[in-house]
């Protein structure tokens, strides 16, 4: 038996009834109406005067509906730009909107009329709630005392907002703060926000003077005058002893007096300062001034001039002079006398050539230069050396060895850098005599025979085949051939022949351990040929043959040594017979 219900008894008895129950639970879901703004409508965070409230209005309904990696809006205008030589429109981004972890962040350009007023402004909104106060950043929880709490349809937000003028720049204010959540591009909720505010940070870089050398967008605006420039991170007020040092401008005098005033703690025209009073009267003549004065107004003109897009180019000129100061002052130390038209003469050399001063570990051989060798001869080896690399560099493609530090071409002089390495080594242990004539390779090979006799003990050698020297007259020419009476010799004459016999221990080894012979041969006493031999079944033979620097013999010096060496073995078995 069933009974039809009225409509009404029907909703009063509608708990009893599990699919009206359902039914009436579906119609009252569907009728609930979905928010239209579940991120919030802070429809004030961009100025209206920057963008019309229309259009803000529709980028915010926008990114209300989109997934959490398309929550952004991209303003931008059409600006009139010369590349190449034509004239093309591009679009510029002026203001960006984007909504990232609970949190509405914008940024604009200023607007025509208000560019002198302020560099950018920025704001952020986010909802007054537990839960968005757990996800928004540090940077923004500690501008609570600063924010201001509005309300947008139901809900309550926290806005901050903030107009960046160049003095708030100037202070210290050079936070990226149209990034203050810190967004980066390797998510994939935030890898296409953050290509919206690179383009913002982009726009923003063309409106302002900025330094391509440096890594702060800012570091530019922070520049009130020359001396931050050229002391960056000194406290200006003490070491220029002025509270005056904005308008303190690089020039001779002042260069002089910092020096003369300098203490062992002063570093602000260099770390040794004080050691350029041992030099002053040689800086303060005029020639020399008139050279740091150049220096000087090529660094002021540097940071006058508007188009001047890096800092290096200020600083280039007055680290000239440290350049200079640093070279005087080391030749200075090892000839005291040595007369100002040395170093006149030789200004493209002395700022062209690191010279890799040590003055402290090299003392020894900066006495031993001093007592041994002219400072004629040393300008005359520094500027052969220096012309020889200079035509080499300009003939290489390759644009080597710039030092950006002074904007120069700097070459180092690495042989006499080794060579008065070794020569402070050998100082140590014994006195040197000064090479035969003051060219590097000579001075070099010198000291380096001395200092590998050091570190290599001295051993004695076989002398089985020529234990004195057999003479050999063959036609105008008087050969000699003898064996090396220790390891030493030989050193020495790898060193005469340039060859790496004296270096290369397996020779001298095997002559120990009767393995091989060496035989050194001289024609009219001037060396000529190294040769190794070795027995086998009463034969001996030549193992190696070479002559100056490894040459290789010619078939008519190949069939002289062997005429000439036969008639030695011959003479040695004279005296083994007569013996």
């Amino acid at each position: 038996m069933q009974f039809s219900l009225p409509t009404n008894l029907q909703t009063e008895l509608v708990a009893y009834d599990p699919q009206l129950k359902a039914l009436a639970r579906t119609k009252k879901q569907s009728t609930t109406k979905k928010s239209k703004y579940p991120l919030g409508n802070p429809n004030d965070i961009i100025p209206t005067e920057v963008i019309a409230q229309s259009l803000l209005q529709d980028a915010i309904d926008n990114i209300n509906g989109v997934p959490a990696a398309d929550r952004y809006q991209e303003f931008t205008r059409i600006e009139t730009v010369i590349e190449d030589g034509l004239v093309t429109s591009k679009p510029v981004t002026k203001a960006i909107l984007y909504h990232y972890e609970q949190c509405w962040y914008a940024a604009w350009l200023p607007p025509k009329g208000k560019k002198s007023e302020y560099v950018y402004g920025y704001s952020y909104a986010y909802k007054d709630t537990a839960t968005a106060w757990k996800t928004i950043p540090y940077s923004v929880k500690n501008r609570k005392d600063e924010t201001v709490y509005k309300t947008y349809g139901r809900s309550s937000f926290g806005v901050y907002a903030q107009l960046i003028t160049r003095k708030d720049i100037e202070n210290g204010n050079t936070y990226y703060n149209w990034n203050v959540a810190n967004v980066q591009t390797y998510y994939v909720k935030s890898g296409r926000i953050k290509e919206i505010i690179n383009k913002f940070e982009s726009s923003l870089k063309k409106t302002i003077p900025t330094w391509e050398d440096t890594r702060g967008m800012f570091d530019r605006l922070q520049i009130k005058c020359i001396a931050q420039v050229l002391f960056p991170g000194k406290d200006l007020k003490s070491y220029l002893k002025t509270d005056a040092y904005t308008e303190w401008l690089p020039s001779v005098d002042n260069i002089i007096d910092m020096i003369a005033g300098a203490t062992e703690q002063d570093t602000l025209l260099s770390y040794n300062q004080h050691t350029y009073q041992t030099v002053l009267h040689i800086i303060n003549t005029p020639f020399f001034r008139k050279w740091i004065q150049s220096k000087c107004n090529a660094a002021i003109e540097q940071y006058e001039n508007k188009d001047t897009n890096k800092m290096c180019l200020i600083e280039q000129p007055f680290k000239q002079l440290e350049h200079l100061f640093d070279r005087i002052t080391y030749i200075h130390s090892i000839w005291p006398d040595c007369p100002l038209d040395y170093y006149q003469n030789n200004l493209d050399v002395l700022m062209g050539t690191d010279l890799e001063i040590n003055r402290t570990s090299g003392t020894r051989a900066i006495k031993w230069l001093g007592t041994h060798m002219s400072v004629a001869s040393f300008f005359t080896m520094l500027s052969k050396w220096y012309v020889t690399t200079t035509e080499e560099a300009n003939s290489s493609e390759r644009h080597w060895a710039y030092k950006s530090t002074v904007g120069l071409h700097v070459y180092r002089f690495r042989d006499l850098s080794d060579t008065l390495s070794m020569l402070n080594q050998v100082l140590v242990n014994q006195e040197l005599e000064p090479p035969k004539r003051w060219r590097i390779g000579e001075f070099h090979d010198h000291v380096q025979a001395e200092a590998w006799k050091i570190k290599n003990p001295n051993f004695s050698l076989h002398q089985d085949l020529f234990p004195t020297p057999i003479k050999v007259q063959h036609q105008d020419q008087q050969w000699t051939f003898f064996q090396p009476i220790d390891t030493h010799q030989l050193a020495a004459w790898g060193q005469a022949v340039r060859n790496c016999v004296g270096n290369a221990t397996n020779y001298a080894e095997g002559v120990r351990k009767k393995q091989h012979f060496i035989v050194l041969c001289m024609i009219d006493n001037k060396p000529q040929f190294t040769v190794q031999l070795k027995v086998s079944m009463g034969m001996m033979t030549v193992d190696q043959i070479a002559g100056i620097s490894n040459s290789r013999l010619t078939e008519q010096q190949r069939e002289s040594y062997t005429q000439v060496f036969g008639q030695a073995l011959q003479q040695r078995e004279k005296m083994l017979a007569s013996a």
